[in-house]
C-alpha cells in the first residue's frame, strides 16, 4: 500500500482503516520514547544512529526506556 500511495494511486477504504491504526501506535511510541528520553535527547542523531548501530540503540534508547518503564512498575519512590 505505502508504494501505492507514493506514486499516487487511489488507495480504498478499507485499506486506510488498519495502515492508520498501525501508524498511530509507531507515532505513539516514538512520542513516548522522545518524552521519557528527555530534553537533552537529539532525536534527529540518536535515532539515525540507532537505525545503524545495536549498541547505540541499546545504550541511548532500549535502557533509558527500560528503566523508566522498571520506575513504574516498581511505584513511588520514598524521599
Amino acid at each position: 500500500m505505502r508504494s501505492a500511495v507514493a506514486h499516487g494511486s487511489e488507495v480504498k477504504e478499507d485499506q486506510l482503516k488498519p495502515a492508520i491504526t498501525h501508524l498511530r501506535a509507531i507515532v505513539r511510541r516514538a512520542l513516548i520514547r522522545t518524552i521519557v528520553l528527555g530534553p537533552h535527547l537529539d532525536p534527529d542523531t540518536v535515532f539515525d544512529e540507532a537505525l545503524l548501530s545495536t549498541q547505540v540503540r541499546k545504550k541511548r534508547i532500549n535502557d533509558p526506556i527500560a528503566a523508566f518503564l522498571e520506575s513504574l512498575k516498581s511505584g513511588p519512590q520514598p524521599s
